[in-house]
C-alpha cells in the first residue's frame, strides 16, 4: 500500500480523490470512490475501449434498495462512432450440453414485476409494467429512407436443424391470471395512439409469399369465432373496419345480428 507516483501496480489510497485505486502498468483499471451524494466503482477500460466485470462457475448478483425516485440500474451508452453496429446492453444465452428427457429450461432476458405480499397499492394515476421499451425521444433530426426505427424487434434467425418442436412464437402473449377484476378492463393487447401523429395503419402485416392464413383462432372461442352459421346479407350491416390489401383500402362489413 502507498500513495506514490512511482507505483505501477496493486492497491494504494489516492489521498486527493478519496478513492481506492487498483493500478496496472501506471494506470487505474478499478477504482472505489465516494462523493458528497453517492458511493461508486468505476472500471475503467484499456486503450481499445474494453472494460469487463466477469464472474466466472458462479452468479452475478446486485442488489438495491431505492429510497427515492430515480434509477435502480442505469445503462447509459453515447455512440460517437458514423460507422459500425453499437449494441448498448448485449446478452447472450448459449446451450452447452446435450439435453434428453426432461430438459432444463433457459430464459435470456427475464423481468419482473410483483406487488409484494401484505400490501396494497392505492392509487388513481400510478403505471407499473415490468418491461418498456423507448425506441426513440429523439431530439435530434431523421433523414434517410432506408432508417428503420421501433421500441422493439423480435427476430427469429435462420440456422440449425429443426427436427420436432411444440411450437415456434416470435412473439408469445399469455396469462395464467385467475383472479377476479372486480373493476377495470383487461386486454391481452392494447395498442393506444396518444399523440398527435396518425399512424399509417396499427396494425401492419407482410407475409413475403407465404399464402398461410393472417390469423388461426383454436381453443375456446365460439362466442367469438364461428365457422357455422351465416352472418346474413351484407347489406344488413352496421359498421365496417377499414383494411388495406396491398394498398388497396377494403371494408370488412359488421352485421348487427348473426343466425
Amino acid at each position: 500500500m502507498g500513495n506514490t507516483s512511482a507505483m505501477k501496480r496493486g492497491w494504494h489510497w489516492n489521498e486527493s480523490s478519496s478513492s481506492l485505486d487498483a493500478m496496472a502498468e501506471g494506470r487505474d483499471i478499478f477504482q472505489l470512490y465516494s462523493t458528497s451524494t453517492s458511493q461508486r466503482l468505476k472500471i475503467s477500460g484499456d486503450s481499445a475501449g474494453y472494460g469487463r466485470l466477469e464472474v466466472h462457475q458462479g452468479d452475478l448478483k446486485i442488489h438495491n434498495h431505492a429510497i427515492s425516485s430515480g434509477y435502480n440500474t442505469e445503462f447509459k451508452c453515447e455512440f460517437t462512432n458514423t460507422t459500425g453496429t453499437l449494441y448498448a446492453n448485449h446478452r447472450t444465452t448459449q446451450i452447452t450440453a446435450d439435453y434428453t428427457g426432461t430438459a432444463a429450461s433457459m430464459i435470456g432476458t427475464f423481468n419482473s414485476f410483483y406487488v409484494a405480499s401484505g400490501y396494497t397499492v392505492s392509487s388513481a394515476s400510478a403505471s407499473y409494467f415490468a418491461t418498456v421499451g423507448q425506441s426513440f425521444l429523439n431530439q435530434g433530426t431523421l433523414n434517410g429512407a432506408g432508417i428503420n426505427c421501433g421500441c422493439m424487434w423480435s427476430l427469429i434467425d435462420s440456422g440449425g436443424t429443426w427436427t420436432a418442436i411444440s411450437a415456434l412464437r416470435n412473439l408469445w402473449l399469455d396469462t395464467h391470471l385467475a383472479s377476479t377484476i372486480s373493476a377495470g378492463n383487461f386486454y391481452m393487447l392494447d395498442i393506444t395512439v396518444n399523440g398527435t401523429t396518425n399512424p399509417t395503419a396499427l396494425i401492419h402485416t407482410y407475409s413475403g409469399s407465404s399464402s398461410n392464413p393472417i390469423f388461426n383462432f383454436e381453443g375456446n372461442e365460439a362466442a367469438a369465432v364461428s365457422l357455422t352459421g351465416t352472418p346474413g346479407a351484407v347489406t344488413g350491416a352496421t359498421g365496417w373496419i377499414k383494411v388495406s390489401m396491398r394498398g388497396t383500402t377494403r371494408y370488412i362489413a359488421l352485421a348487427s345480428s348473426v343466425s
